[in-house]
């Protein structure tokens, strides 16, 4: 995110090396003591992505004086033992490079959070982590020799869709069950099991979460953490409104042709291949395109090039996987993304766009689009 990387150099000092095959990026602010640090397991990636610290929800922790710092892992796909051993490594980095943390934080996301959850097990970890933010986590992820215990040792608050709440939920019981059973037989000698917590977004999708709610969760941790109990429900509705700004507004225009056009801007950029417009919804209908319908998208800065990409809700049935998608973030705006690399593989269909931050765009209707539904909203929460 080339505005967040500008904003990044201004608040922090920056670190980045490598640590066997592993590239690094630590950010230090540039007022604070560094005695908090949280440290970034990101999810499945396919070869050639970066570790850059890009996300709002880390540069804000660094503006209020935590070190933040990120590691990709020593080879891409799926990886949990070593991505483990990596993650240690960055640890131990930023304990001789930079200060030994009075509090240390993880934060994982989708494959990282089975990464996250596994390193909650590990006997020593209530030494070196003091709470695990799990977004999305992926623990149907599976490595041969690095199987759960469902016995963590530190708090662990898993932030998850409604779609994805089973294997979560499966696994929070099962814990329970095992923390109970280690009370009735007043085991000795081992750090207490602490049955997770569950912060349920409702919305569909994966790792489908705003800013908000990120931030409204790791608070809820960091306090679970510093009161030593939770002081909220186990399982929380943790769902909240976006407050996302993009600062302008999409502007409804008609082409020489007679079609109804949307005249957009790219104002934020996620992982280098997550391009946010300000769009909405309600301003695609007024161009008469919906979900499941297609739209041509034209890009007046590259000499008018042209493609046709398809509008599409989770979990994106019926669209191709090399499609360009646009669809609804978090955020309550449209972004626009590769299916591929929603599905683990390389996100080239979007690249090929050439977008970037500040890019404007043309989203044109088409005429006699095929017959579509409105998608009915998911029930309310029960009781959480």
């Amino acid at each position: 995110m080339e505005e967040n990387k500008v904003l990044l150099e201004e608040i922090a000092t920056v670190h980045r090396g490598t640590i066997e095959g592993a590239n690094f990026c630590v950010g230090v602010p540039k007022e604070g003591d560094t005695s908090c640090l949280l440290i970034h397991c990101h999810g499945f990636r396919p070869e050639g992505m970066h570790a850059e610290l890009d996300d709002t929800f880390w540069l804000r922790l660094i503006q209020q004086g935590w070190t933040v710092a990120i590691t990709s892992y020593r080879r891409p796909g799926l990886i949990v033992a070593d991505a483990i051993r990596d993650v240690l490594n960055l640890r131990n980095w930023v304990c001789c490079e930079v200060g030994i943390p009075a509090w240390c934080f993880l934060d994982g996301r989708s494959m990282g959070g089975a990464i996250s959850t596994r390193i909650a097990e590990k006997l020593n970890s209530k030494r070196l982590f003091n709470g695990v933010l799990a977004i999305g986590a992926a623990l149907l992820v599976k490595e041969e020799g690095c199987e759960l215990s469902y016995k963590p040792t530190i708090p662990i608050l898993y932030l998850t869709n409604t779609s994805e709440h089973g294997p979560i939920n499966n696994y929070i019981n099962q814990v329970s069950k095992n923390a109970e059973k280690a009370h009735r037989s007043n085991e000795k000698g081992g750090d207490e099991i602490i049955t997770p917590a569950l912060h349920a977004v409702h919305r569909e999708g994966h790792n489908w979460t705003n800013a908000r709610e990120r931030w409204r969760a790791f608070s809820s941790l960091v306090e679970w953490a510093f009161v030593g109990s939770l002081v909220t429900e186990f399982q929380f509705d943790g769902t909240k409104p976006a407050l996302f700004n993009p600062g302008s507004k999409a502007v409804k225009i008609v082409m020489p042709d007679g079609s109804p056009a949307l005249e957009c801007t790219v104002f934020l950029v996620e992982d280098e291949t997550c391009f946010h417009l300000n769009v909405t919804l309600a301003d695609l209908d007024e161009i008469k395109v919906r979900i499941n319908h297609v739209v041509d998208i034209l890009l007046p800065e590259q000499n008018d090039k042209r493609s046709t990409i398809h509008v599409g809700a989770y979990p994106f049935v019926g669209i191709p996987d090399t499609s360009t998608v646009l669809g609804e973030s978090p955020e309550d705006f449209m972004c626009l993304f590769s299916l591929s690399e929603f599905r683990n593989k390389p996100a080239e269909s979007v690249l090929a766009l050439g977008l970037k931050l500040g890019s404007k765009i043309l989203l044109i209707g088409k005429k006699d689009q095929p017959r579509t539904f409105k998608r009915k909203p998911m029930p309310a929460p029960i009781d959480l």
